[in-house]
């Protein structure tokens, strides 16, 4: 009997140690390792920004938009008439995205030093919210997108990129940087939003799209 019992947890241990492995080994085939190791070859970025169906003349908000790593991607799909809006809380963040900018001549991006509690965008004038790996740093997220709704045009999304809680994430990047979309979820509905859309072809992180809720979404039963 003991070693029947024996038998059974090694084989659920494997079976585990299996299913993990699996886990793990989809996620890395996603990884475009013919760009080597750097940031492009798990973040995929064109990609990323294809997905988000943008259109010329867009107004984009690039919220945490930090070295403006997806700043000029997303400059480049609004074309000359859009404009990127790259939002940081960091003055000297927002400086450097200016002068990168202006560097690299893309008169399309503009740097805007937002607040912790609020972006300070114009109202009811961007046709897309992007978030990356930026959603787990906001505080009282509820009040934070409750107020984003009021920046939107109408038809306006939010996505969100970020960390997907995998142990092979877990081990890489520091505890908190990462989230649940149960959680992201709830947060979203009870800030007005309903989930559009979303895509897993990162390796490592969640890629969601909001829109805020209609009429109709209000009065249909969640889930």
């Amino acid at each position: 009997m003991r070693r029947r019992r024996g038998c059974i947890v090694l084989l659920a241990v494997g079976g585990l140690l299996l299913a993990g492995a699996v886990y793990v080994s989809e996620n890395l085939q996603k990884v475009d390792i013919s760009r080597g190791f750097g940031r492009a070859a798990w973040q995929l970025p064109e990609q990323t920004v294809e997905a988000l169906a943008l259109q010329p003349g867009d107004q984009v908000a690039d919220i945490g938009a930090g070295d403006g790593y997806f700043t000029f991607f997303l400059a480049d799909a609004v074309g000359v008439s859009g404009e990127v809006f790259a939002v940081e809380i960091d003055e000297d963040l927002v400086t450097r995205l200016k002068r990168k900018a202006k560097e690299r001549d893309y008169l399309n991006v503009t740097g805007v030093r937002g607040q912790v509690d609020d972006p300070l965008l114009a109202d009811g004038e961007i046709d897309l919210v992007f978030i990356s790996n930026t959603y787990h740093h906001l505080q009282n997220r509820e009040a934070y997108f409750t107020r984003l709704r009021t920046d939107l045009e109408r038809g306006g999304r939010v996505a969100i990129v970020d960390w997907k809680p995998i142990p092979l994430v877990k081990l890489f990047v520091p505890s908190g940087h990462w989230i649940n979309v149960d959680s992201v979820l709830v947060e979203m509905d009870s800030a007005g939003f309903v989930m559009d859309k979303s895509h897993d072809f990162l390796p490592f992180h969640h890629f969601l799209i909001f829109r805020v809720k209609s009429s109709i979404d209000k009065i249909l039963p969640s889930g």
